[in-house]
C-alpha cells in the first residue's frame, strides 16, 4: 500500500477510536431490531410498522423506526464533474479521492462490505461490494486517474446504472460537488442516501477582478470582469442552488455534509457518519 493511502487508513482508524461509536448503523427499517424513533406514517410505510399504543393515545398513525445492526452494504459514488479541477490547496479531486478511500476503509473496519460506482455522463466503472482491501486501493488509483476535464453529471442516467446494481438495500455516499440540480429520490425510496458535497471557498466566493476563465464543464474560454455586483450575483445564485439542494435532501430524509478543500476532511467525515438523524 501507497504512503498516502496508508496516512488516509491510520486517520481513518484514529478518528473512529476517538468517536467510540462502534460499527456504522444504517437507518432502515427494520423488524424486531433496535428501536430509534416514532414518526408519522405516510402511504409509502408498512402497516406492520404501525405503533397501535401510539395511536390510541394522539389519535394519528405513527410508525416504528428500528437501527439495522447487521452488515449492510456500503457502496461509494464518485461523481466526475469538470468542477472538480479546481481548488486549493488541493483540488476537489483530490478531496473527494481522499472520501472515497476513507469510506472504504470506514466500511472494512466496521466488516461491512464496500464497493464504489464511478459516473459522469455515462458509467466509467463499477467495483462490486467486497470486503477486500486491494479493492480500495484500486478504487483510489482509478479515482485519480479519471479527468474531470469537460464532464458534467447526468443524475438521470445515474439513477438506472445504480438501481441495476444494488441487489439488496444498501447504504449510499455519492460524492461530488453537486454544482448542478440533483434528483435523487428514485435513491431515496429504496436506499439509504448520505451526500458528500466537495467544495473549495472559489465555488462560492469569486475574488474581484478581471481574469480569463474555462468553464470546467464545457471547457471554453472566456475574459470576465468580476466587480462588486457580479460578485454578489454570483454569490446569490449559488446560495439559493445550495438551498434549493438543502430542501430537496430534507424532503427525501437525506443526509449531507459540505466538506471543503481547505479542510481535514477524514475528522469531519467520520463525524458525519456516526451522527444520528
Amino acid at each position: 500500500m501507497e504512503k498516502r493511502l496508508r496516512e488516509i487508513l491510520l486517520k481513518t482508524q484514529r478518528h473512529l477510536l476517538l468517536e467510540r461509536r462502534g460499527e456504522h448503523l444504517s437507518r432502515f427499517a427494520g423488524e424486531g431490531l433496535d428501536f430509534r424513533e416514532l414518526r408519522p406514517y405516510t402511504l409509502d410505510d408498512d402497516i406492520r410498522h404501525l405503533n397501535w399504543r401510539s395511536m390510541a393515545r394522539s389519535l394519528q398513525p405513527a410508525v416504528n423506526v428500528f437501527n439495522e445492526s447487521r452488515q449492510i452494504n456500503v457502496v461509494r459514488v464518485y461523481l466526475n464533474s469538470g468542477g472538480l479541477a479546481i481548488g486549493r490547496p488541493r483540488s476537489k479531486g483530490d478531496l473527494a479521492a481522499e472520501i472515497l478511500a476513507a469510506l472504504g476503509f470506514a466500511a472494512l473496519l466496521g466488516e461491512d462490505p464496500t464497493g464504489a460506482l464511478f459516473f459522469d455522463r455515462e458509467l466509467r466503472a463499477w467495483s462490486a461490494p467486497s470486503r477486500e482491501r486491494f479493492a480500495i486501493e484500486r478504487d483510489d488509483a482509478f479515482a485519480r486517474s479519471l479527468d474531470p476535464s469537460g464532464r458534467s453529471v447526468d443524475y438521470g442516467a445515474l439513477i438506472p446504472a445504480l438501481l441495476g446494481r444494488l441487489k439488496r438495500r444498501s447504504v449510499l455516499y455519492l460524492i461530488g460537488d453537486f454544482m448542478q440540480p440533483a434528483d435523487l429520490a428514485p435513491l431515496a425510496l429504496r436506499h439509504e442516501v448520505n451526500v458528500l458535497i466537495v467544495r473549495d471557498r472559489l465555488d462560492e466566493e469569486l475574488p474581484e477582478g478581471e481574469y480569463s476563465v474555462v468553464d470546467a464543464g464545457s471547457g471554453r474560454r472566456r475574459e470576465l470582469l468580476l466587480d462588486k455586483a457580479t460578485r454578489r450575483r454570483y454569490r446569490r445564485i449559488v446560495r439559493e442552488h445550495d438551498a434549493t439542494l438543502a430542501e430537496a435532501f430534507r424532503r427525501r430524509r437525506i443526509r449531507w455534509e459540505k466538506i471543503y478543500t481547505h479542510e481535514e476532511a477524514i475528522g469531519k467525515l467520520i463525524r458525519f457518519t456516526r451522527r444520528r438523524g
